[in-house]
């Protein structure tokens, strides 16, 4: 049986019941009410290894704010090889290991990238 005529037969007794193709109720006419309510399917939760995650960020390439989070990671060993892991992909970036708001491991911006862009931006001027 459908949860819909299971809801009919429970509310057949009810004046204010619409019968079935009825066009929808106006705004001051009584309307039933009634209504089945089912419970949320329950979803299966993935366990959570205890304590806090980890969270590995790119910060954009002139500073100042988070590009991307990359990974939200709980043990701290995998954390670690995810950061230099990201550490490899983002050359040109600063990137961070952090828990909650305490950094745990940063790199910083490297230098060399700066030096190469202000040199190519010299050598070009004097062109």
């Amino acid at each position: 049986m459908s949860t819909l005529d299971i809801l009919r037969t429970l509310t057949a007794s009810c004046r204010y019941q619409r019968p079935p193709g009825s066009p929808p109720a106006r705004k001051y006419e009584h309307l039933c009410l009634a209504a089945i309510t089912l419970p949320p399917p329950v979803r299966p939760t993935t366990p959570v290894p205890p304590g806090v995650p980890f969270t590995i960020e790119v910060w954009k390439e002139t500073g100042g704010c988070v590009e991307a989070q990359l990974a939200v990671i709980y043990p701290i060993a995998m954390a670690q090889a995810a950061f230099e892991a990201a550490c490899e992909l983002w050359p040109k970036h600063e990137v961070t290991l952090r828990d909650r708001c305490r950094i745990v491991a940063r790199r910083e911006r490297p230098e060399t990238y700066d030096v190469v862009q202000r040199s190519g931006a010299q050598m070009r001027r004097a062109d």
